[in-house]
């Protein structure tokens, strides 16, 4: 694809994006790209700012500003927004990137999982077969490890000091563990020629997903991987501020860990909380990504 068909089939995808969602109910909205807290998991590095205001941070999704809006609105939202990590650039990754992200308020989680593989579908022009996998039966099926029964870091790493491609060391959290795992035995594994639906992530790595009532140790969360990349990351929203709370120690707590400075306290979000988040769930779609899956490529170039 050269630069000239590449420019008219990016504006075509973009339009395409945002008739599926009119349709659906959903509201355009814009938010801050400077803002005080750009990142709540503990994994994410965010980028910081500094000028005669004083000091912030590029956002690393607009999550937290968007959260506040649909408190204040009851409005379902979405979002095409540029995003900004302090991450290694690699052949599906860059610093600065496209994301669409979208909110439905009162959406279920199911409802959600169809809605954007309904959009894939638009977006690919083709029909597509999704398999959709618990990350529970994945590891197990991958490793042999059940993750029910390895709840602490010390039992989660005997379990995985006997795969060496894991890499498990004396030390490592859960989390780390677990995207040890992860990383190295199950994704490679995922079938790239057709979207993988990998529902029911660990509550240890819930960020800020809720938690399934009737099981405690899976957070209503979900991922999509497509052409070897993981295109998007779902849940239903945590609306708890006690727990958000808790979290919020917990993920700075692991960046202490690895010697990172904690992310911000996200006052907007605890401020979103208290206002009164409806029910809602919502989903972050890494746009260059997708493009690049619905056009059969395997990476961000070409």
């Amino acid at each position: 694809m050269n630069s000239r068909e590449r420019i008219i089939a990016w504006d075509k995808f973009l339009k395409n994006i945002r008739i599926f969602l009119h349709e659906r109910g959903y509201y355009e909205v814009q938010t801050d790209h400077m803002v005080p807290a750009g990142a709540f998991e503990a994994s994410i590095d965010s980028i910081h700012t500094r000028g005669s205001f004083g000091e912030g941070e590029l956002h690393t999704s607009p999550e937290i500003q968007m959260k506040q809006m649909i408190a204040e609105s009851h409005l379902s939202v979405f979002q095409v927004s540029r995003c900004f990590r302090d991450d290694p650039i690699t052949p599906v990754h860059r610093r600065e990137f496209t994301m669409l992200e979208y909110y439905r308020v009162y959406g279920t989680y199911e409802a959600l999982q169809t809605e954007i593989c309904d959009l894939l579908e638009h977006l690919s022009g083709d029909d597509l077969v999704v398999k959709r996998q618990s990350v529970r039966e994945l590891v197990d099926l991958h490793t042999g490890i059940d993750l029910t029964r390895v709840q602490s870091p010390e039992d989660f790493f005997q379990a995985t000091s006997r795969i060496a491609k894991i890499g498990a060391k004396k030390g490592d959290t859960w989390q780390d563990l677990f995207f040890k795992l992860w990383i190295s035995s199950v994704e490679p594994d995922l079938d790239p020629e057709n979207p993988v639906l990998v529902y029911d992530y660990p509550a240890q790595v819930a960020a800020l997903a809720a938690i399934h009532a009737d099981n405690p140790l899976f957070a209503q969360r979900f991922e999509i991987y497509w052409k070897g990349m993981e295109l998007c990351n779902g849940a239903v929203e945590l609306r708890d501020l006690v727990l958000l709370d808790a979290r919020y120690e917990a993920e700075s707590k692991l960046r202490e860990l690895e010697g990172k400075n904690p992310h911000p306290r996200p006052e907007t979000l605890r401020k979103a909380l208290t206002t009164g988040l409806p029910d809602c769930c919502g989903i972050a779609v890494g746009l260059e990504r997708v493009f690049a899956a619905t056009a059969g490529q395997r990476s961000l170039e070409g």
